[in-house]
């Protein structure tokens, strides 16, 4: 069935945040942390995944790769573009604002 994986991937995160906001109170500051680190991970290797299973291939038996610059070129200009557009700081405000927006602001 096209779009299972979609479908699948909607739900699980709805669960995971109606669950994340039913025990949010009682999770503690690390826990939350540790959990964006891991978010933040499995997103970085689904990425490559994906990726690198496009850069091998066999030929021959032997284990062939292409377009590893690409991969390179890529990664080094979006780092850079980051900085210069200062790309962090416009999230964390965004942030900022979503939580005054939404009356999540800690006192």
């Amino acid at each position: 069935m096209p779009g299972l994986g979609t479908v699948l991937n909607v739900v699980l995160i709805i669960l995971g945040n109606i669950i994340g906001l039913l025990f949010r109170q009682e999770m503690k500051e690390s826990l939350k942390s540790t959990l964006m680190v891991v978010c933040g991970l499995i997103i970085i290797f689904i990425g490559l995944g994906g990726t690198i299973q496009k850069m091998f291939y066999l030929l021959d038996g032997a284990l062939q790769m292409h377009d590893s610059m690409m991969l390179i070129i890529s990664l080094v200009m979006g780092s850079v573009l980051g900085e210069w557009i200062d790309l962090h700081s416009k999230i964390a405000h965004f942030g900022e604002w979503l939580k005054v927006k939404t009356g999540k602001q800690r006192g």
